[in-house]
């Protein structure tokens, strides 16, 4: 990998983790046109702790608001959300690994924009509730948070579509979506690191400076893409992810 794809995948990684397009859909068809096949997992995590110093930055009141206080209840429907996901990864954790291979890929990217069409019809139907979150919301975020470990599957528009379905507000959807991606980001780094550590996956150190370029750029556009999402999903605007889903779905289906 050189440092012009490095600067494209940290590009399209900072745009796609937050917008609901997912990231990990993109970096897999791109892992594919530019024929890396090495260790793209661990890829995949560096660049997505990338966009998580993004989400610490621009929720940082938040974030220190619940190390403050790791009981109230949005942490705890963090925590149910956390705990399923990783359970899931887990137990699925060889069908998940395949699935970067990209062979469900764009099946995964028209299911997430048949997903936020629904969702956004039930947002319009149905009463939102501001305040404190449901405890019921951790389970269905944490159910379709896990459902998005797969490729194609947009990690935010799953989750927001789960806190949409449990009754939430656009802006607690929101926000507890981005939130919960802090510990499932953390833990995937961890076992990277560990992997690593105990020799499965081995770094060159030519993909030092690209890994670095990559990460810097997704950083600085993750934390644009989140005040971007915020926007357009409270302004009721997530149909117009549904469209390019549809069409990056198509085009996938000649690259793959």
């Amino acid at each position: 990998m050189g440092v012009l794809q490095a600067f494209i995948l940290g590009l399209v990684q900072g745009i796609a983790e937050f917008l609901p397009i997912s990231s990990s859909g993109h970096l897999v068809l791109l892992y594919n046109i530019f024929g890396i096949s090495d260790n793209v997992i661990f890829l995949s995590v560096v660049l997505h702790a990338a966009t998580l110093l993004s989400v610490l930055v621009f929720y940082r009141k938040e974030v220190w608001a619940l190390i403050r206080r790791p009981f109230q209840r949005k942490a705890i429907v963090i925590y149910i959300a956390t705990i399923i996901t990783v359970s899931v990864a887990v137990l699925f954790r060889q069908f998940f690994e395949d699935a970067f291979s990209g062979v469900w890929l764009p099946y995964a990217f028209l299911g997430t924009a048949v997903l936020l069409v629904i969702s956004d019809i039930v947002s319009r139907t149905r009463k939102r509730e501001d305040g404190e979150p449901k405890i019921r919301t951790g389970f269905v975020m944490g159910i379709m948070q896990s459902i998005a470990i797969l490729p194609g599957i947009s990690r935010s528009g799953a989750t927001i579509s789960g806190g949409l379905f449990s009754g939430e507000s656009r802006e607690t959807a929101v926000d507890l979506s981005f939130l919960m991606s802090i510990p499932i980001i953390i833990a995937s780094l961890a076992m990277e690191i560990f992997k690593f550590m105990t020799g499965e996956v081995v770094m060159s150190s030519g993909l030092v400076l690209p890994l670095i370029v990559g990460s810097v750029v997704a950083f600085v556009v993750g934390f644009g893409a989140i005040y971007v999402t915020r926007k357009l999903i409270i302004g009721n605007k997530a149909w117009i992810f549904s469209i390019y889903l549809i069409g990056i779905a198509i085009i996938t289906f000649f690259v793959i």
